[in-house]
């Protein structure tokens, strides 16, 4: 539904945090994008953002989604869109149903 292709799912541990590995169309070009689900009714906060974007050149990623069945903390939306960071999509558990 998200218009992945190759996908992956990683391994429970060795993956840096990363569950789904795919690729997408954005364009003309094809992209490397990581996603990392977070089960789990706690706030997310930033380090969760910074911790998939570390991720990031370990799967060779160039933009990363993170998904929670929980909420995110209010600083996260500014922060997934840091200029200069990677871009990073964030999907609660309202935007879930």
């Amino acid at each position: 539904a998200m218009g992945y292709e190759q996908v992956e799912v990683t391994k429970a541990s060795g993956d840096k945090g990363v569950d789904v590995i795919g690729q997408v169309q954005v364009g003309i070009t094809t992209i490397t994008e990581v996603v990392q689900v977070k089960r789990m009714q706690n706030t997310i906060t930033r380090p969760y953002i910074d911790q998939l974007r570390g991720a990031l050149p370990y799967h060779k990623a160039i933009r990363g989604t993170l998904i929670t069945t929980g909420k995110f903390a209010a600083k996260c939306a500014e922060a997934a869109l840091f200029p200069g960071a990677a871009p990073t999509t964030l999907i609660d558990g309202d935007r879930l149903l």
